[in-house]
């Protein structure tokens, strides 16, 4: 999938909304490419001794601004969501990978200063769709590595869809013309992982993006 034609297709549905079409002649949008690190857990059912894994996220976002204020910032993201376990056996890690597709909310502040510091929150629904699933696990010096698929004989099946609510905030900066940005964010999943457990992702992730003026 090429982010850039993605976020074109999400934009283009988007831009019915009659205060889109009026703001986009006058506030230019922007096209940005994100990347970040992830700390990783699970929520919800028996997780046990779930800890966080550390892993990556990246991918493109397009700011379509409706005001001055207020923009549209549909993203594409590849994102490694997961857990560790451990015990006094041994321990192990899921590694879900998906292509996710954030519809968010940005509200902005006013900038201050030459450098244009002006803070933003954030908010709103993903959808995901897993890529891959793998479980890896040490006990007594030896490690293993299998796909989830491989469970699934065992009557383990993991859901292929992912989706929930993503909020965070961030700082922004002019740079030559461009927008450079960091923040936080906090993606709370609302689906299952599998059909049977009742766990759900839970992620917080710490983000740098830059934007480029894009169009008109």
């Amino acid at each position: 999938m090429h982010f850039r034609h993605a976020l074109c297709a999400i934009l283009a549905a988007a831009s019915g909304f009659p205060i889109l079409r009026a703001q986009s002649a006058t506030l230019p949008r922007r096209f940005g490419i994100t990347a970040g690190l992830n700390s990783a857990t699970v929520g919800g059912g028996d997780v046990g001794d779930a800890s966080r894994r550390t892993s990556f996220i990246v991918g493109a976002t397009m700011i379509a601004p409706m005001s001055p204020s207020v923009a549209l910032e549909p993203q594409v993201l590849f994102t490694s969501k997961g857990a560790h376990f451990e015990d006094s056996g041994g321990g192990g890690s899921i590694r879900m990978n998906y292509i996710q597709v954030p519809l968010l909310v940005r509200v902005s502040g006013s900038s201050s200063g030459q450098s244009g510091m002006h803070p933003f929150v954030f908010g709103g629904p993903a959808i995901a769709i897993k890529a891959s699933c793998d479980i890896e696990g040490t006990e007594g010096g030896v490690s293993a590595s299998i796909s989830c698929d491989q469970l699934e004989g065992d009557g383990v099946k993991f859901n292929s869809v992912d989706y929930g609510v993503i909020v965070g905030a961030g700082l922004g900066f002019n740079v030559g013309g461009r927008t450079f940005s960091i923040g936080a964010r906090y993606d709370h999943s609302l689906a299952d992982i599998d059909d049977a457990s009742g766990i759900k992702h839970r992620v917080i992730s710490i983000m740098a993006t830059l934007e480029f003026p894009w169009m008109k």
